[in-house]
């Protein structure tokens, strides 16, 4: 069974696979990891791990991933061992292409299609800008946050209580450092358009990290908090079910996972049940190295 009372690394833990054969890798529940008030294992540990498992299967392992399409199917179990198993699409010298089926207990639980590319020289360049905010040096931790909600002392008893252990989840078991860089948005303290902007790192160093890892640990964190910005515009939404339906990241270029990045989302819209966020991350530097999109089912509870 999974405990949550540790710090949580990315390379050498949550995303830790044990090799079956050629094709076949499984993921142990002692290693499967869910957001603090979640009940299902987190989607970007699933697909980030079935990202790793397409990289395990490479011939050419200068081959880099440039996409990857996933669909949820059930949620994950986050007690039970994921299997995943690894079909070979295509095997080209400049392209090469998985099929990666999650499973537990014989059940598919995520759908993925993963291609690589063999890095090469373009002529045509340009990019998004990215948005001018404040440094993550002059911006707040969500701990700092919450720490600061709490010291005020001024929160209903329920709702310290929920801060409290959100607060301790964050400081124990979160794997990554999240800075929202407006915490208004962050608290669902006003409505506003639908739109996020928040620095994001793994906790881990990966400085000696191939760049399919770097690639592998940016799946992995793009899945935080895409579907939250859909309910900025409604911050009365009494949320009875959230899940996501799909998820979709592009890696444009070499990144380092473990440095600050912005990574920014959009919802354009929301409806029937169902929201779709847009999202582009940046090197400090500049950069945009990776786009992602995620659809998600937000269902109120009245």
């Amino acid at each position: 069974m999974a405990t949550y009372n540790k710090r949580r690394y990315l390379k050498d833990e949550i995303l830790t696979l044990e090799k079956i054969d050629e094709n076949t890798y499984r993921a142990d529940s002692d290693n499967l990891w869910h957001p603090a008030g979640a009940r299902a294992v987190y989607g970007g540990q699933i697909y980030g791990q079935g990202l790793y498992a397409a990289i395990k299967t490479l011939n050419n392992q200068a081959l880099l991933a440039h996409s990857m399409h996933c669909y949820f199917v059930r949620a994950g179990n986050p007690h039970k061992p994921i299997t995943y198993h690894v079909e070979h699409i295509r095997d080209g010298a400049s392209f090469c292409t998985r099929r990666v089926v999650a499973e537990q207990h014989g059940k598919t639980i995520v759908i993925m299609q993963c291609s690589f590319h063999k890095p090469e020289v373009g002529k045509l360049n340009h990019q998004t800008e990215m948005p001018k905010v404040p440094p993550p040096e002059k911006v707040m931790s969500i701990q700092e946050i919450m720490h600061n909600i709490l010291k005020d002392n001024k929160l209903p008893e329920k709702k310290a209580y929920y801060f409290k252990e959100r607060l301790k989840a964050y400081n124990d078991e979160l794997p990554l450092e999240v800075k929202p860089v407006d915490i208004e948005k962050f608290l669902k303290l006003k409505k506003t358009e639908p739109s996020s902007q928040l620095w994001i790192r793994a906790k881990d160093n990966l400085e000696n990290a191939s760049c399919n890892m770097h690639n592998t640990v940016v799946a992995w964190l793009t899945d935080w908090s895409p579907l939250g910005t859909a309910l900025q515009p409604d911050t009365d939404f009494n949320v009875g079910l959230w899940a996501s339906l799909d998820h979709c990241v592009w890696f444009h270029e070499p990144m380092r996972a473990d440095q600050w990045m912005l990574m920014q989302f959009d919802s354009p819209k929301a409806g029937g049940g169902r929201a779709i966020t847009f999202g582009k991350l940046w090197s400090q530097d500049g950069r945009l190295v990776a786009s992602m999109s995620q659809e998600g089912l937000l269902r109120s509870k009245i």
